[in-house]
């Protein structure tokens, strides 16, 4: 099956051909054939509105051909012959508009119906409210488009709640999270890098301040090839409106959540500013059990774990910008950013360890453990964005230039006691400070009305400093400075420069769209490590790469009648291993787990496929996905039982962790979902996955081979039972998966959440309970030479939130003002980083 859909992804893209269909020339007198042309635009915004459908019926009601418009807009339609027509526009999370009466006769064989403005589907008219609600999901050609307002069930969390609900997302109980089975993947706000780590980044990002989420799975070349699965860049809300409006949103749980943001606009014609903040505190509670097997000549060392645990993530963030439009054809955009960010973890563990030989059972010892991780980050950004508009549709030139700087300290404590008598501690410090420049430019050329250049630079500088180090202590109340005086103290210095250049080239043919790209990059790098080594002796170790890449990527699709679109797509991407991995000394998480990098770590190459399938309804729409993965040097952390670097004998009860280059994986599988409006007061959105996962690695110089069949449904019911309430109750499964050493069971969740507006929809209140038949539950088993262990996670639920949101001047554009809207400044996804 694998090979067979590898074949014809293959073939497929063999064509050269991409979705971003380009204008037909007009035809001339002498031409025997019709022509229909035009162009279609969001009516709130004037912006031109790519892949609509444009389908032709005759004077009977029949459908003849039909459409999509290209990445300005414009559509045309040959071969028609001599008659009368009418003409249907659509485009999901648009009002269906018809054009009546058109004809083509031997003597007119042209017809262009000028623009079209497409209504969105939610809008205000006058006095009477006229609400057709967004989808909860937009697939385009490379991305898929979340809309976080059709989660009800996510109110008052972050951008990870509203992405466990999403189509090629998993998230589990401890709130990581997964793009198709890999946790490799970039997130960016607003098309621009975060400092933090990925789930850390979604983490942070309050619900409420989300426009949507933009999944690329299948990035081209515009974009930063890096991520094994792909994209997740989140959407800020920033209104367009003129004059002062503004949102306010609180929320608070049962668990002891609490948040709140807000955001103001003023515009202008000419200018704009907007001004917003964030303040929330995120907790997790739960409960664990663990068991972990050791194995040394004929005896079997047990470690028994049961204890509580917490997670809390708070951060306290501003915002800032401002827009100038000193006329028609530019733009100029300055946007701050600043925050104080916190996580915290902290258990309570019952530790029983004991030794079996021969069947007879020894040295049973019983303690308890108190662990507390907590680390506190500080980070600055801003960026300029300059935006030029020459003669002639779709010139443009966009250049941005971005600044970063983040500081963050770690500090981890673990200390175990029998009783009232201590046993030991331990604590690690982990600090350093980080910068980040980024300057890109973007170049667009229309050459014909059937062929367009894209070429764009990009500069990247990344340079981090960091120092660890450790102390063992015997004593309660135990105190110590860190510092360079301490033979465990380590440093890391490192440095990275990255030029790019890319370029892309998009046209038609008939029915066929294609764009072909290719980005060529030169990575700079070096990495200094300073440590004393295991025999005491001061080391000083550096290791620098200078190398060349190319990744190629190919679009195309197929427009059918009837609202039908066939899409596919190839692109190669890297995963750049992490400072962090490549460091070659231990770190001590905790007594019994330690943690080691490695500085010869290569990045993983990934090569992507999928083929894409649409029909859209009047009432909703369906699409099917087939994607295939396949990862070169795939990054994990290998475990094993430690080994005393110094007296070389094997530890008991303690597991080191490795970062290696494991081997490769693949995934090859379909997505599918369903999104239909029964009646009014009922609509249905199913999606499920269904694919293949496969991990072929070496570990201790033992070839194997992991295999699951991983497949996962969500089902979202929303009820409108009366005039501006909702009610949503969700179902969701994740089924088993495989890890290069181990495997983790399914899991389910099934969420409630009712919202009801008041005030002509300017005050919402939303009650939600997550997790309602605490059903939440992660149970993982690993194993390995010598070892072998199970855990099991089990969350507090279910969790009971309430989130209050109060729109200033009517935040959500209206119709009216829509239409006298004046294009904005910003940055688009395709033209940030």
């Amino acid at each position: 099956m694998r090979y067979k859909l590898l074949l014809l992804l293959i073939s497929m893209i063999g064509f050269q051909l991409n979705t971003y269909s380009q204008p037909t020339p007009v035809m001339t007198g002498e031409d025997s054939e019709g022509i229909l042309t035009g162009k279609i635009v969001d009516e709130s915004n004037n912006q031109p509105i790519e892949y609509a459908n444009v389908a032709i019926y005759n004077k009977d009601g029949e459908l003849v051909t039909g459409g999509i418009t290209d990445n300005n807009g414009h559509f045309s339609i040959r071969d028609l012959d001599p008659g009368e027509y009418y003409i249907e526009v659509k485009f999901i999370g648009f009002d269906e508009t018809r054009i009546d009466n058109f004809e083509i006769t031997s003597k007119s064989r042209r017809f262009n119906t000028g623009i079209i403005r497409l209504t969105p589907s939610v809008s205000n008219l006058e006095s009477v409210d006229v609400v057709a609600e967004k989808k909860a999901i937009q697939y385009k050609i490379d991305k898929k488009i979340v809309n976080p307002s059709q989660y009800l069930t996510s109110a008052g969390g972050s951008a990870v709640d509203i992405l466990a609900n999403t189509p090629s997302i998993t998230v589990d109980v401890e709130g990581n999270v997964t793009l198709r089975g890999s946790s490799n993947f970039t997130v960016l706000i607003d098309g621009k890098p975060t400092p933090f780590e990925a789930t850390d980044a979604l983490e942070q990002v309050p619900a409420s301040q989300i426009e949507n989420i933009e999944i690329i799975t299948n990035p081209s070349v515009k974009y930063d090839p890096d991520g094994t699965a792909g994209i997740i860049n989140i959407i800020t809300k920033k209104s367009k409106l003129k004059g002062l409006n503004g949102i306010i949103n609180m929320d608070a749980n049962s668990l002891g959540s609490i948040g709140g943001d807000f955001l103001l606009n003023f515009q202008r014609p000419n200018y704009s500013f907007y001004v917003g903040g964030s303040r929330s505190d995120r907790q997790h509670k739960g409960h664990f059990e663990g068991l972990t097997e050791t194995y040394k000549d004929d005896t079997t060392f047990f470690n028994s774990q049961i204890g509580d645990g917490g997670r809390g993530f708070s951060s306290n963030n501003l915002k800032t910008g401002f827009t100038i439009n000193p006329d028609t054809t530019s733009s100029l955009q300055l946007n701050l950013n600043g925050g104080l960010n916190n996580r915290k973890f902290s258990n309570d563990v019952d530790y029983i360890t004991w030794e079996m030989a021969n069947g007879a059972e020894f040295n049973r010892e019983t303690s308890m453990s108190t662990s507390l991780n907590k680390g506190n980050g500080q980070y600055v950004s801003g960026d300029l964005t300059y935006d030029k508009k020459f003669k002639g549709e779709g010139h443009k030139l966009i250049s941005t230039f971005f600044y970063q700087y983040e500081k963050s300290d770690e500090e981890n404590v673990n200390e175990q006691v029998n009783g009232s008598t201590f046993i030991n501690g331990l604590k690690s410090w982990e600090v350093g400070d980080g910068t980040e420049m980024r300057f890109k430019t973007d170049y667009t050329l229309p050459i014909t009305t059937q062929l367009s250049l894209e070429a764009g630079y990009q500069w990247r500088y990344d340079k981090e400093y960091e120092w660890y180090d450790r102390v063992d202590y015997q004593q309660a109340g135990f105190t110590y400075d860190p510092g360079p005086q301490s033979l465990e103290y380590k440093t890391t210095d490192f440095f990275r420069q990255i030029h790019s250049i890319y370029a892309t080239l998009g046209g038609e043919l008939g029915r066929f769209g294609y764009k072909l790209g290719l980005r060529g990059e030169y990575t700079d790098r070096s990495i200094d490590f300073n440590y004393y080594n295991a025999q005491a002796v001061f080391a000083d170790s550096s290791f620098t790469i200078n190398r060349w890449d190319l990744f190629p990527s190919i679009h195309f699709s197929y427009a059918l009648p009837a609202d039908f679109q066939v899409m596919a797509s190839y692109s190669k991407r890297i995963e750049r291993p992490r400072s962090w991995y490549m460091e070659p000394f231990e770190t001590w998480v905790n007594a019994y787990n330690v943690r080691q990098g490695n500085p010869n770590i290569q990045p993983e190459y990934i090569d992507s496929y999928e083929l894409g399938f649409q029909k859209s309804f009047k009432k909703g729409f369906f699409s099917l996905e087939g994607f295939y993965r396949m990862t070169e040097n795939r990054i994990d952390r290998i475990q094993s039982v430690y080994v005393n670097p110094v007296t070389r004998d094997t530890a008991t009860n303690i597991i080191l962790m490795k970062t290696e280059n494991s081997g490769k994986d693949f995934a090859l599988g379909v997505e599918g979902m369903l999104n239909y409006e029964f009646t009014n007061w009922y609509s249905l959105n199913l999606n499920g996955s269904l694919f293949n996962y496969k991990i072929e690695t070496s570990i201790d110089g033992a070839p194997l081979v992991r295999e699951s069949q991983n497949w996962g449904l969500r089902m979202s019911n929303t009820f409108k039972p009366f005039k501006n309430n909702r009610i949503q109750f969700d179902v969701m499964y994740r089924s088993p998966s495989v890890s290069a050493q181990g495997e983790r069971d399914g899991f389910a969740f099934t969420n409630l959440a009712v919202r009801q507006d008041f005030m002509k929809r300017k005050l919402s209140v939303t009650l939600s309970v997550n997790d309602l038949l605490n059903t939440a539950k992660f149970h993982m088993r690993s194993s390995g030479t010598n070892f072998k262990s199970e855990r099991t996670w089990d969350m507090q639920s279910p969790v009971v939130q309430l989130q209050l949101s109060y729109k200033l001047n009517n935040f959500m554009p209206d119709k009216k003002q829509n239409q006298q809207q004046e294009n904005g400044g910003g940055m688009d996804m395709d033209n940030s980083f």
